[in-house]
């Protein structure tokens, strides 16, 4: 029987679903270590490492310096956490995000360098451990083997 021009096309129309691969070893990695990275910077905030810092503030009360300082941390705490998390769940958006983010750290950490290798260089030893562990972490998510693993495929 022959098919008639009249008769609507025989293929489905749908949207082809996304093939979600298990995530790769080296990316589960990569979100360890910035995990990691984040709770040791929480660590080196405290006073044992970086010093009364705020008692010395400059144009401000301490109180004042030790407030905004928390209010900070909570802000960049979260914004790490968020893009942890979306990491972890294959969005390649936050994996810039991060590096961007991650850069950024580094610029602010390599102004405040001398001035924290003179007065705290445990902490100055501390940032120096993380930053180590963010281009780790970065080199996993970005030129490993695992970084193919946000390339999104359809089924075919």
């Amino acid at each position: 029987m022959e098919r008639s021009p009249y008769e609507p096309p025989g293929a489905t129309l749908k949207d082809q679903p996304d093939i979600a691969p298990p995530r790769p070893a080296q990316i589960t990695l990569a979100v360890r270590i910035l995990w990691a990275g984040m709770f040791a910077g929480l660590v080196g905030l405290l006073p044992w490492f970086r010093g009364n810092w705020w008692l010395n503030s400059e144009g401000s009360t301490p109180a004042a310096a030790l407030a905004v300082a928390i209010v900070l941390t909570v802000i960049f705490v979260a914004i790490s956490v968020a893009l942890f998390l979306l990491i972890g769940r294959r969005h390649n958006w936050a994996r810039w995000v991060l590096l961007a983010y991650v850069l950024l750290g580094w610029i602010v950490q390599a102004v405040d360098l001398p001035k924290t290798i003179s007065e705290t260089p445990l902490a100055a030893g501390i940032d120096f451990l993380i930053a180590i562990s963010e281009l780790w972490a970065c080199y996993l998510l970005f030129l490993s083997s695992g970084a193919k693993w946000f390339k999104r495929q359809h089924a075919a």
